[in-house]
């Protein structure tokens, strides 16, 4: 009996990375998996609608099973209005630390667009003070420069 050569070809994969632990085997991998397993709303309610059409067809069959199809029905429809309703709450899903960071962001930007509408007030009350202190009229009798307003001439006292 002659001996072989078995050749045996070096591990590509170090030994570490192909070891799994049991408990790392059973977590979620990604951070999206948990999205993976949420129902979709209209999905269940879509469901229901289907349980109760055909719990109404087998009332013929048997009452009790037609209506225990109905009542998973509306227990499909219910609970996708409930889960809805979580869905679209602002604050669903967000620890109090976003929910204060997102607070904190809002009132900064508050802030921001307060003071702007107050910068540009103040540009508006400048360029009116402007314009009110550069509009005159001059009197037509002795030519004098007098305020807008004026009714008569500071000067001569004729009419404006």
């Amino acid at each position: 009996m002659m001996p072989r050569n078995i050749d045996i070809a070096p591990d590509p994969i170090p030994k570490e990375a192909n070891e799994v632990s049991w408990s790392s085997a059973f977590e979620p991998q990604e951070e999206n998996d948990e999205d993976l397993h949420e129902p979709s709303w209209p999905g269940m309610i879509a469901v229901g609608i289907i349980f109760i059409v055909f719990g109404f067809g087998m009332f013929a069959v048997s009452f009790g099973l037609g209506m225990g199809v109905v009542f998973m029905g509306v227990l499909f429809i219910v609970g996708a209005i409930v889960g809805s309703a979580k869905e679209f709450d602002a604050g669903y899903g967000q620890t109090e630390v976003d929910q204060w960071e997102q607070m904190e962001t809002e009132r900064e930007w508050e802030e921001a667009a307060r003071a702007r509408q107050r910068a540009r007030q103040h540009e508006v009350d400048e360029i009116i003070k402007a314009v009110k202190t550069t509009i005159r009229v001059r009197c037509r009798y002795c030519g004098t420069l007098n305020d807008e307003s004026a009714n008569k001439c500071e000067s001569c006292g004729g009419s404006l």
